[in-house]
């Protein structure tokens, strides 16, 4: 799979209130037109799984991840699972889609596990996972006008991935949204400043205004290499300024943060031919 998630340090991700978006929705054009990832929408699926069936819930997994292997209609996904967490296995899945009307085109995941594995048995298999975990959705729109992405992406999902996703009322969007641009400029203007994509949750956000931020590792050491949204801040605005500002988007930003590791098992990304 091609470029999915920029590869750079989370520490961007220290900055978690430093890298916003406009609540507007995200356009869909193609990437070569706006300048975002080759992936601009992405479906998310967090499964949270009884952890006296983590094994039963593995094996379903790998049936289905075979069954879209096989299919002429398969999809691809990425998996990943945090890196600390409560007892109960935690997996997220990512989608990724061109535009919102993918989904429009995607076969029902139990008719391709069927399909691929027989009547009965793909039905036990959707009955097992159904039995073991429980799942939430939603959608992100990549946000151009608030990313910071790289010049060059590397094809793949990263086998670390640095989440933050962040609440904003939308009394306060308006603020925040002029002060997140102080934020991205200093960074474009910084010779170390940081990279990240910026996704809208489209669908299933909830009250209030949601984005993730979504920041690729190769290796969790590089977190250790990167310069602070503080120090960039210091540099480019001059120390009062930059205190002043990471204050202010304190006040109106809520945030919840993991560090996911890449689950090849889970994943499928690709026909496996």
């Amino acid at each position: 799979m091609d470029r999915w998630i920029p590869r750079v340090s989370f520490l961007v991700a220290l900055a978690l209130l430093l890298a916003g978006v406009s609540p507007a929705a995200a356009q869909e054009e193609k990437p070569e037109e706006q300048g975002g990832p080759l992936y601009p929408f992405f479906f998310i699926v967090k499964s949270k799984v009884d952890r006296t069936l983590a094994d039963d819930y593995a094996a379903a997994v790998t049936k289905i991840v075979e069954a879209h292997q096989k299919h002429e209609h398969g999809n691809m996904w990425a998996a990943y699972a945090p890196l600390t967490g409560g007892p109960d296995p935690t997996f997220t899945y990512f989608l990724p889609m061109q535009t919102m009307g993918d989904m429009d085109g995607w076969l029902p995941n139990q008719k391709i596990v069927t399909e691929a594995h027989g009547a009965d048995a793909g039905a036990k298999v959707m009955q097992t996972v159904t039995e073991c975990s429980t799942s939430s959705n939603m959608v992100l729109g990549f946000n151009e006008a608030f990313s910071n992405p790289p010049k060059e992406e590397t094809p793949g999902p990263p086998p670390w991935l640095f989440v933050v996703h962040s609440k904003v009322e939308p009394e306060n969007v308006g603020e925040y949204a002029a002060m997140v641009a102080k934020v991205k400029s200093a960074h474009q203007e910084h010779e170390k400043g940081l990279h990240w994509n910026t996704y809208n949750v489209t669908i299933g956000g909830g009250e209030g205004a949601h984005f993730v931020y979504l920041v690729g590792m190769e290796k969790l050491s590089e977190l250790e290499g990167w310069t602070p949204t503080r120090q960039v801040l210091n540099d480019v605005h001059g120390a009062e300024e930059a205190t002043q500002l990471i204050r202010s988007l304190s006040k109106i930003v809520e945030t919840k943060t993991a560090i996911l590791m890449l689950v090849p098992s889970f994943s499928q990304l690709g026909s496996g031919e």
